[in-house]
Protein backbone atom coordinates (compact mmCIF):
# COMPACT_ATOMS: atom_id res chain seq x y z
CA UNK A 1 0.00 0.00 0.00
CA UNK A 2 2.80 2.38 0.82
CA UNK A 3 4.32 1.73 -2.59
CA UNK A 4 1.09 2.87 -4.24
CA UNK A 5 0.91 5.99 -2.10
CA UNK A 6 4.57 6.80 -2.73
CA UNK A 7 4.02 6.36 -6.46
CA UNK A 8 1.02 8.70 -6.38
CA UNK A 9 2.92 11.34 -4.39
CA UNK A 10 5.90 11.18 -6.76
CA UNK A 11 3.54 11.40 -9.75
CA UNK A 12 1.86 14.46 -8.26
CA UNK A 13 5.15 16.24 -7.59
CA UNK A 14 6.36 15.47 -11.14
CA UNK A 15 3.07 16.80 -12.49
CA UNK A 16 3.46 20.05 -10.53
CA UNK A 17 7.04 20.46 -11.77
CA UNK A 18 5.87 19.96 -15.36
CA UNK A 19 3.05 22.48 -14.95
CA UNK A 20 5.38 25.02 -13.35
CA UNK A 21 7.93 24.54 -16.13
CA UNK A 22 5.35 24.99 -18.87
CA UNK A 23 3.51 27.93 -17.29
CA UNK A 24 6.49 30.00 -16.13
CA UNK A 25 6.45 31.92 -19.42
CA UNK A 26 2.91 33.13 -18.75
CA UNK A 27 3.94 35.14 -15.68
CA UNK A 28 5.18 37.97 -17.92
CA UNK A 29 1.75 38.77 -19.35
CA UNK A 30 0.24 39.85 -16.04
CA UNK A 31 -0.10 43.48 -14.94
CA UNK A 32 3.16 44.84 -13.58
CA UNK A 33 5.29 42.28 -15.40
CA UNK A 34 4.39 42.79 -19.04
CA UNK A 35 7.50 44.97 -19.53
CA UNK A 36 9.62 41.85 -18.92
CA UNK A 37 7.98 39.91 -21.76
CA UNK A 38 10.45 38.69 -24.36
CA UNK A 39 10.07 37.19 -27.79
CA UNK A 40 11.34 33.91 -26.32
CA UNK A 41 8.43 33.95 -23.83
CA UNK A 42 6.04 34.53 -26.74
CA UNK A 43 7.52 31.57 -28.61
CA UNK A 44 7.10 29.27 -25.60
CA UNK A 45 3.53 30.49 -25.09
CA UNK A 46 2.75 29.78 -28.76
CA UNK A 47 4.00 26.21 -28.33
CA UNK A 48 1.55 25.66 -25.48
CA UNK A 49 -1.57 27.55 -26.56
CA UNK A 50 -3.29 26.11 -29.64
CA UNK A 51 -4.36 28.38 -32.46
CA UNK A 52 -1.60 30.98 -32.31
CA UNK A 53 0.50 30.77 -35.42
CA UNK A 54 3.02 33.58 -35.03
CA UNK A 55 4.98 34.36 -31.86
CA UNK A 56 6.06 37.66 -33.39
CA UNK A 57 2.44 38.70 -33.87
CA UNK A 58 1.59 37.73 -30.30
CA UNK A 59 4.60 39.64 -29.01
CA UNK A 60 3.65 42.75 -30.99
CA UNK A 61 0.03 42.59 -29.78
CA UNK A 62 1.15 42.37 -26.17
CA UNK A 63 3.62 45.23 -26.72
CA UNK A 64 0.79 47.38 -28.09
CA UNK A 65 -1.35 46.46 -25.07
CA UNK A 66 1.52 46.94 -22.60
CA UNK A 67 0.33 50.30 -21.27
CA UNK A 68 -3.26 49.09 -20.93
CA UNK A 69 -2.18 45.89 -19.17
CA UNK A 70 0.03 47.80 -16.72
CA UNK A 71 -2.74 50.27 -15.92
CA UNK A 72 -4.82 47.54 -14.23
CA UNK A 73 -4.16 46.09 -10.82
CA UNK A 74 -6.82 43.38 -10.88
CA UNK A 75 -6.96 40.56 -13.40
CA UNK A 76 -10.75 40.89 -13.66
CA UNK A 77 -10.41 44.47 -14.88
CA UNK A 78 -7.89 43.36 -17.48
CA UNK A 79 -10.15 40.55 -18.68
CA UNK A 80 -13.04 42.99 -19.06
CA UNK A 81 -10.80 45.24 -21.17
CA UNK A 82 -9.69 42.28 -23.29
CA UNK A 83 -13.35 41.35 -23.88
CA UNK A 84 -13.98 44.83 -25.27
CA UNK A 85 -11.00 44.90 -27.63
CA UNK A 86 -10.90 41.19 -28.47
CA UNK A 87 -11.36 41.58 -32.24
CA UNK A 88 -8.38 43.88 -32.56
CA UNK A 89 -6.07 41.60 -30.57
CA UNK A 90 -7.14 38.00 -31.24
CA UNK A 91 -3.91 36.34 -30.07
CA UNK A 92 -3.80 38.22 -26.78
CA UNK A 93 -7.46 37.36 -26.25
CA UNK A 94 -6.74 33.69 -26.85
CA UNK A 95 -3.88 33.74 -24.32
CA UNK A 96 -6.03 35.22 -21.57
CA UNK A 97 -8.90 32.83 -22.35
CA UNK A 98 -6.44 29.96 -22.05
CA UNK A 99 -5.27 31.24 -18.67
CA UNK A 100 -8.84 31.54 -17.42
CA UNK A 101 -9.53 27.91 -18.34
CA UNK A 102 -6.48 26.50 -16.52
CA UNK A 103 -7.75 26.36 -12.92
CA UNK A 104 -10.62 24.10 -13.93
CA UNK A 105 -8.33 21.37 -15.19
CA UNK A 106 -5.87 21.63 -12.31
CA UNK A 107 -8.62 21.63 -9.68
CA UNK A 108 -9.76 18.14 -10.67
CA UNK A 109 -6.31 16.70 -10.09
CA UNK A 110 -5.89 18.54 -6.79
CA UNK A 111 -9.27 17.30 -5.62
CA UNK A 112 -8.28 13.71 -6.35
CA UNK A 113 -5.06 13.99 -4.37
CA UNK A 114 -6.73 15.76 -1.47
CA UNK A 115 -9.15 12.82 -1.24
CA UNK A 116 -6.18 10.50 -1.30
CA UNK A 117 -4.62 12.41 1.58
CA UNK A 118 -7.89 12.30 3.54
CA UNK A 119 -8.24 8.57 3.03
CA UNK A 120 -4.59 7.97 3.86
CA UNK A 121 -4.64 9.93 7.12
CA UNK A 122 -8.06 9.21 8.61
CA UNK A 123 -8.64 5.63 7.60
CA UNK A 124 -5.15 4.16 7.56
CA UNK A 125 -5.33 2.63 11.01
CA UNK A 126 -8.75 1.04 10.60
CA UNK A 127 -8.57 -0.47 7.11
CA UNK A 128 -6.73 -3.43 5.72
CA UNK A 129 -4.41 -2.57 2.80
CA UNK A 130 -6.58 -4.22 0.14
CA UNK A 131 -9.70 -2.37 1.32
CA UNK A 132 -7.81 0.92 1.38
CA UNK A 133 -6.56 0.31 -2.15
CA UNK A 134 -10.11 -0.25 -3.42
CA UNK A 135 -11.34 2.81 -1.55
CA UNK A 136 -8.65 4.99 -3.13
CA UNK A 137 -9.44 3.65 -6.59
CA UNK A 138 -13.17 4.18 -6.14
CA UNK A 139 -12.59 7.69 -4.82
CA UNK A 140 -10.29 8.62 -7.70
CA UNK A 141 -12.61 7.11 -10.31
CA UNK A 142 -15.79 8.58 -8.86
CA UNK A 143 -17.14 9.55 -12.29
CA UNK A 144 -17.22 5.87 -13.31
CA UNK A 145 -19.01 4.89 -10.12
CA UNK A 146 -21.67 7.54 -10.60
CA UNK A 147 -22.76 5.79 -13.81
CA UNK A 148 -22.68 2.29 -12.29
CA UNK A 149 -25.83 0.51 -11.13
CA UNK A 150 -25.03 -0.09 -7.47
CA UNK A 151 -28.22 -2.03 -6.77
CA UNK A 152 -27.19 -4.78 -9.20
CA UNK A 153 -23.76 -4.91 -7.54
CA UNK A 154 -25.38 -5.20 -4.12
CA UNK A 155 -27.69 -7.97 -5.31
CA UNK A 156 -24.79 -9.91 -6.86
CA UNK A 157 -22.76 -9.49 -3.68
CA UNK A 158 -25.65 -10.71 -1.55
CA UNK A 159 -25.82 -13.91 -3.60
CA UNK A 160 -22.08 -14.44 -3.13
CA UNK A 161 -22.20 -13.80 0.61
CA UNK A 162 -25.46 -15.51 1.45
CA UNK A 163 -24.93 -16.51 5.07
CA UNK A 164 -28.52 -16.74 6.16
CA UNK A 165 -29.90 -20.15 6.87
CA UNK A 166 -33.13 -20.74 5.02
CA UNK A 167 -35.88 -22.21 7.15
CA UNK A 168 -38.40 -24.41 5.55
Amino acid sequence: MREILDYLIVSLSEYYKLIEEKLQHFCNIFPGRVNQLTLENAKKICEIVPGISSPELLYSELQLLKNDIDSYTEMTELINKIKIIRHGYPNATRIYQFLLALPITVATNERCFSKLKLIKNKLRSTLMPDKMEWLIISSAERDLLENADLSSFAEEWSHLKNRRVKLV
